[in-house]
């Protein structure tokens, strides 16, 4: 069969195997080039840093933190009632004095309930790691809350003491009040909602620690 194509002057044609293949001297010029051409794959993975880990709300560290930030609120919510009690007292409006004292003590003892239930669960506070403003902070909002819980504890007892006389009741065979009981109970109670402020505040400052901490 012959070809529709007319011969070459110059004789029968043969495909170019220079196209197809490079020489060897350009060989060796693009090895060498490849071998200078590296991918520089630090600057490469530098440029993308990998993504933060998500954070998990479940670390010990913000169940405390969710705890101690609750607690705090309820010492708000203590003081609120114990400054409407003493404010009750002075306008001679006794039940509703006795009714937010007895509210602050519940706040109270619930705290206690669930600070015992904390260390059982979550354990104690890694102090190592707290600087020593911090530490001190704590110390001084401890002894707030001690003071708070003996003085609270005192005036509470009086009280109870005194609802049983005709200070309180009105019942005619209640007994006469000890003298000074009035006032001993009064000054008790000014000493734990004293306390309970200051512990309030270095709590505040304790918290945004905790905070500070959580977050950085």
């Amino acid at each position: 069969m012959r070809s529709n194509s007319a011969p070459s002057p110059f004789g029968p044609q043969w495909p170019r195997t220079d196209i197809l293949r490079p020489s060897a001297g350009k060989s060796t010029a693009s090895r060498r080039r490849r071998r200078c051409v590296r991918p520089n794959w630090t600057i490469i993975a530098g440029s993308y840093p990998s993504p933060a880990p998500p954070r998990r709300y479940a670390d010990p560290m913000d169940a405390k933190l969710a705890y101690w930030t609750a607690a705090t609120l309820n010492m708000a919510v203590l003081l609120i009632f114990a400054a409407s009690g003493i404010r009750r007292v002075r306008d001679r409006e006794v039940a509703r004095h006795r009714s937010r004292m007895l509210t602050s003590v519940a706040l109270v003892l619930g705290f206690v309930i669930s600070y015992v239930l904390k260390l059982v669960a979550l354990g104690r506070e890694d102090l190592s790691i707290w600087s020593d403003a911090a530490i001190w902070t704590l110390r001084f909002h401890e002894l707030c809350i001690f003071t708070m819980l003996v003085s609270g504890g005192l005036a509470l007892r009086r009280g109870l003491a005194l609802a049983r006389t005709r200070a309180l009741s009105e019942n005619e065979d209640a007994p006469e009040p000890l003298p000074g009981a009035l006032k001993g109970h009064g000054k008790a109670g000014r000493v734990a909602v004293f306390a309970a402020s200051l512990g309030f505040v270095s709590a505040c400052g304790v918290l945004s620690s905790m905070y500070g901490r959580a977050l950085g």
